[in-house]
């Protein structure tokens, strides 16, 4: 259980305002809003004060106002006794047994007498209709307030409390449940022969309190709370009152409903949420069904806080509760209870009470968020019965919703009525509005102006706030309240927008007071544009403070905004005055200048090359760009095209770059690097500085020139044809890595005597194999790879490469007695080497190191060998058998034909006698089908004659179908299983007709229908659908019949040459047999 925190929230004093019209927005005269005061708690304990005193004010979350109309008048002359709130109206009882039905604005609407003592509690129907009431005569009334029904129940004895059944207008049983002193809940309906009086329960003491929700109704006695299903028509939990045994008629037991499973309980100091859910069947377990279906129910306490206070009443506000807190002074008369003894802060004895505070407690740690102590006449008398909260209806239908995502937003709808015996206060979210004017009482301007910039400017003026007057204050405020000059800047571009004036206004204002640097990262340069004199001003006063802040901000602003020439000018003035600038000699000027010796001339020299350069006098920056070494003089030389400025500067900018990289200590190799950036913008513009300009300027440095002419072959060979051979005496002495590709590459070009000779010179062995061998000095290259590399791969891959025989037996015949030799050569055997004949030529006696493993290798390649070719010749032989399979099924399969697709002539034979059966020697087709006379003199040859397939074989035997399959059950049949859906769908179409014709024919129109009829029939008959639908059967019919056929063809081909090879092969065997 979660205790109110020792340190109480702090309670402030705010505004009242005015809350909307329910369901309207209209407001109400905020003078009557004077009326009512709000207090502040205040620690009494001294050691307290100070840091009271340090903390921020805390800003309130409701404001507050009283009801006015009706009500004022209500309360001069009678007491308010309860009250509860529709969507529609206010219903609320006096102590003199008065309802008054008022508005929202506490307008009379109807008021009635329905009791002669206090009423205790109002029920109102979820239609609006019915107000039900329960009072201290012991009457229960029930009051339509759009008709004349109306009902009244005596009990006898004082009623607590009533809860109508949910839609209760819409209901004919117009059931209830109410309970009272008499200790009963009672459950009254109406029946055919009356109401019908059912006791719920009784015996535990008087029913203070009842709520009906959905299918669940709970209500409290002096033993606790209890909740009914009346669904299964059984109670199904019991929930203990708080410890002590608090008395009902004192501390009232709130029930609210926040959905139909979940019911929040404050009954004094406790408040317990209680979660109702489904009863889960035990594994194995028998399940107890009644008649009903229903599932059973249980209960779950959820949540249990401890408060320090009584509860008079209860609310959900949001996701978080709000408490109507009642507390009492103690007996010393101070504030403070007295925790060494439990009992006496439980027991509530009746003290005189002190003003009721409205907490907003966090439903989930307990924890108070805010407290309000509320200014009501007469608190003092008041106990806690004697108050009440009751939500409106939007705020009650909204806890229905709690948990949701727009259950924050939708908060601030939502109102809250104070009820006491005199006066009724309407708490509410505070709004916008508010929470702004108290932002700014409490000078915190910036999240103000968040607040009325996001309004947009047309609602922040309806609501009577001004963007630009605050941001004023708010920089007012800052540069002059607290000196925050650095958050003045930030916000200085938001509040004063484009107005160029305001603007400089403040830039003097931050010079003046010598905060210059605080506002120079956020003086706009575009949309507005300052005056070129404040951009001045503030370059002049970095160039005389801070150069490195100049740098940057010079590299920041747009060239147009200030005055060029201006700048610059200052800047060569202050180069040339420094000490150091006049102390250099000639000879000095001509040495590049040193950064770490001379930071702030390097710094102002930087500052003159990217100012010329921004404005577009590129010629001018680049000797500022030499003399700082800079590496991006060649992005200059290229941004700018200045390449005509260093056309004759070959050298020096090679040099250049070579002294940057040797102050860098960069080892620059040769191989795998880029080239250098001198050299690369050398080569990618030969157009603009040409190529023999160049190498006219590197001829006397022959590693330059070595690297010119490496990156233009690179990028094109084309341009170094020319100097081809004086290329190859340069790899030779600096690029060796890259000389056999160049031999290979422009072999075309240079002279392979200058290239050998050069090679010779260097002792370069593979490169003269290279060109031995592309001259076709074989012989004498292979003796210069065995004699002077002695690498017998390198032998083997050049023998290959040249494919000449006569060069093999040179490579044999100089292996005979190098044992390394013969091991390599058998160990790289192939196509070209036949191993039998590499091992003839191994002598007797000789001592070959690795001899066995080489040999066990051939044997292995030549098993693998084996092994694929026994593989691809398996796989031969089955796809070989596959097609002679195939191909003697095709030539075996016999075919069938039908007489429509025949005509007389090509059903002739040569010598003009038609086709006939090879079994019977009768004609394949019928009279009728061919146009000739046949003769069927039996009945055999007439069924054979007259069948309407013929078979025949590639062998040109052809056949009757009967003559072929000899037995009648083997024959396939042509009948259709039936007609198709199509066929069907006509035929309904065709009846359909008929009937309609029928029907004209009955009704005296007998012509018009038989002619109409007939006229339907024909288009039916001939039309194209039903023609359509026919050739679809056909077809399909044709496809099953072929493969039925084939089926019953497949395993027999053509009898006579079946007959003929079993003739044969008896012959043979009869031959074998008799020799």
């Amino acid at each position: 259980m979660s205790k109110r925190p020792a340190t109480a929230v702090e309670r402030t004093t705010v505004g009242v305002g005015t809350p909307p019209k329910q369901g309207e927005g209209d407001h109400q005269d905020e003078s009557n809003n004077q009326s009512f005061d709000r207090s502040c708690d205040v620690e009494d304990d001294d050691d307290d004060d100070e840091d009271d005193s340090s903390d921020e004010e805390a800003e309130p979350s409701l404001k507050y106002q009283r009801l006015k109309g009706t009500v004022l008048d209500v309360v001069k002359k009678d007491s308010i006794s309860t009250l509860n709130v529709s969507e529609k109206f206010i219903a609320l009882g006096t102590h003199a047994g008065m309802i008054f039905i008022v508005d929202f604005q506490g307008s009379l609407i109807k008021g009635f007498r329905s009791h002669t003592a206090s009423v205790l509690d109002i029920d109102i129907d979820s239609t609006m209709e019915f107000v039900a009431a329960a009072g201290m005569d012991g009457l229960v009334s029930i009051n339509s307030l759009t008709s004349a029904e109306h009902y009244a129940f005596d009990f006898k004895r004082p009623m607590r409390t009533i809860s109508l059944e949910p839609n209760f207008g819409r209901r004919a049983t117009r059931a209830f449940v109410c309970g009272g002193m008499a200790g009963a809940l009672i459950h009254r309906e109406k029946g055919w022969l009356g109401h019908k009086e059912t006791v719920l329960h009784g015996g535990e003491g008087p029913i203070w309190t009842c709520r009906w929700k959905g299918d669940l109704i709970a209500w409290a006695n002096d033993k606790g709370v209890r909740i009914y299903d009346n669904n299964t028509r059984q109670k199904i939990t019991f929930i203990n009152a708080p410890q002590g045994q608090a008395r009902g008629d004192l501390y009232r037991c709130n029930l609210i409903w926040q959905d139909e499973r979940t019911l929040t309980i404050a009954w004094a100091d406790q408040i317990k949420l209680a979660k109702i859910k489904e009863k889960e069947a035990k594994a194995g377990g028998i399940v107890n069904v009644g008649a009903t279906s229903h599932p059973q129910l249980q209960v779950e306490i959820t949540k249990i806080f401890q408060l320090d206070c009584a509860i008079s009443g209860l609310a959900a506000y949001g996701d978080d509760l709000l408490v109507l807190a009642y507390l009492t002074e103690s007996e010393d008369g101070s504030d403070e209870e007295d925790d060494s003894d439990p009992e006496s802060s439980r027991a509530f004895r009746r003290k005189a009470g002190q003003r009721p505070e409205l907490r907003i407690i966090d439903p989930i740690t307990g924890e108070e968020k805010s407290s309000d102590v509320l200014s009501l006449s007469g608190f003092e008398r008041l106990n806690c019965n004697d108050y009440r909260l009751i939500p409106s209806y939007e705020a009650a239908k909204k806890s229905n919703h709690r948990g949701s995502k727009d259950t924050k937003a939708d908060v601030g709808q939502s109102l809250f009525y104070v009820v006491s015996p005199r006066e009724i206060i309407i708490a509410r979210p505070r709004d916008h509005k508010d929470h702004i004017n108290w932002l700014l009482d409490q000078k915190k301007f910036e999240a103000a102006l968040g607040h009325v910039e996001a309004m947009g400017e047309v609602e922040a003026k309806a609501q009577g706030f001004d963007a630009v007057l605050i941001g004023r204050d708010y920089l007012s405020y800052l540069t002059d309240e607290t000196g925050d000059y650095s958050a003045a800047a930030r916000v200085a571009s938001r509040i004063l927008g484009k107005e160029a004036q305001a603007w400089e206004e403040l830039v003097f204002l931050f010079l003046e007071r010598g905060k210059l640097n605080a506002i120079i990262d956020h003086i706009p340069t575009e949309d507005p544009v300052l005056s070129s004199i404040v951009y001045d001003m503030v370059l002049a006063h970095f160039l005389q403070k801070d150069l490195s802040k100049l740098k940057e901000i010079l590299e920041r602003w747009p060239i147009g905004v200030y005055s060029t020439q201006a700048v610059a000018l200052a800047i060569e003035d202050r180069l040339q005055s420094s000490p150091v600038a006049k102390r250099r000699s000639v000879e000095q000027e001509l040495r590049p200048w040193t950064a770490e010796q001379e930071p702030e001339q390097t710094l102002l020299m930087e500052l003159l090359a990217d100012l010329y350069v921004r404005n577009h006098q590129p010629g001018k920056s680049l000797t500022y760009y030499l003399r700082l070494k800079r590496p991006e003089v060649f992005d200059l030389i290229r941004e700018h095209n200045l390449f005509l400025d260093v056309r004759d500067q070959a050298r020096q900018l090679i040099e250049f770059e070579e002294a940057m990289q040797r102050e860098a200590k960069e080892d620059r190799t040769r191989d795998g690097q880029k080239p250098l950036q001198a050299v690369q913008l050398l080569v990618d513009h030969v157009h603009s500085i040409p190529v023999q300009r160049v190498v006219s300027q590197l001829e006397a440095k022959s590693e330059y020139l070595h690297l010119y002419l490496d990156a233009l072959f690179e990028r094109d060979p084309q341009l170094v044809m020319e100097y081809s051979d004086l290329q190859i005496e340069l790899y030779a002495d600096y690029g060796y890595e890259k000389l056999m590709y160049y031999l290979r590459a422009m072999s075309s070009y240079y002279s392979f005597e200058k290239a050998f000779r050069v090679c010779e010179l260097h002792d370069y062995v593979p490169e003269m194999v290279f060109l031995l061998g592309r001259v076709g000095d074989n012989k004498r290259a292979l003796n210069l790879i065995i004699e002077r590399l002695n690498d017998v791969s390198r032998a083997i891959d050049f023998a290959k490469e040249q494919n000449d025989d006569d060069l093999w037996e040179d490579l044999l015949r100089y292996s005979e007695n190098r044992p390394a030799f013969i091991r390599g050569l058998l160990e790289n055997v192939g196509a070209e080497i036949d191993p039998i004949r590499l091992i003839r030529r191994i002598k007797d006696g000789l001592e070959i190191p690795g001899l066995r493993p080489a040999l066990i290798k051939i044997l292995h390649d030549f098993n693998l060998q084996i092994s694929l070719l026994e593989g691809c010749l398996s796989i031969l032989y089955h796809d070989i058998r596959s097609l002679q399979d195939d191909l003697f099924q095709g030539q075996t399969q016999a075919h069938y034909c039908e007489p429509e697709t025949i005509t007389a002539g090509s059903a002739a034979r040569a010598g003009g006698s038609p086709s006939v059966c090879d079994a019977c020697s009768r004609p394949l087709f019928a009279k009728s089908q061919l146009g000739t006379a046949l003769d069927s003199s039996s009945s055999a040859s007439a069924a054979a004659s007259s069948s309407t397939t013929s078979i025949v074989f590639l062998c040109r035997h052809v056949y009757h179908l009967p003559c072929l399959l000899t037995k009648a059950g083997t024959i396939p049949s042509r009948k259709a299983k039936g007609a198709t859906d199509g066929v069907r769908a006509v035929l309904t179409t065709a009846t359909q007709v008929a009937s309609r014709a029928r029907v004209l024919s009955v009704q005296g129109e007998a012509a018009a229908g038989a002619s109409h009829a007939d006229e339907a029939l024909a288009n039916i008959a001939d039309g194209p659908s039903l023609r359509a639908y026919r050739m679809e059967e056909d077809f399909r019919a044709k496809i099953a019949y072929s493969a039925k056929l084939r089926g019953a063809l497949r395993s027999r081909g053509c009898p006579d040459c079946r007959a003929g090879a079993q003739s044969t092969l008896g012959a043979e065997t009869g031959a074998v047999l008799t020799s």
